[in-house]
């Protein structure tokens, strides 16, 4: 299964809230990343993409919409965390995700490129 992605991904680590509930701190991600993640989403849906159950291999391929520097294991963090919440896998620990990997492919537009498939 591909699926694609676009718009700029925002670093998940990199975008989070401080707040407090009941007296206590808690790290919630900022607002640009839930909008993201909430669009995200519904480009998932609009291209149907099914759940595959059991163990998998990801490929990630990034293109770049501008020259700026990016970690590329914050956008990997975020695009596991759209799959998983999204069910499209299961989890992404290591008896699902056996094989994972992310490369930046250049600048052009902002376009994500997942390759997910069933071991």
């Amino acid at each position: 299964m591909v699926i694609t992605l676009d718009g700029p991904i925002p670093n998940k680590k990199n975008n989070k809230r401080h707040i407090v509930v009941r007296g206590r701190p808690v790290t919630i991600p900022s607002k640009q990343h839930q909008k993201w993640h909430e669009n995200a989403q519904w480009q998932l849906k609009a291209q149907r993409v099914q759940s595959i159950k059991g163990p998998v291999v990801v490929d990630i391929q990034v293109e770049l919409g501008d020259k700026r520097k990016r970690d590329l294991d914050g956008i990997l963090v975020s695009i596991m965390d759209l799959l998983v919440d999204n069910g499209t896998i299961e989890d992404d620990n290591n008896t699902i995700v056996q094989s994972l990997s992310i490369r930046f492919t250049g600048y052009g537009e902002f376009k994500t490129r997942i390759s997910i498939e069933k071991i």
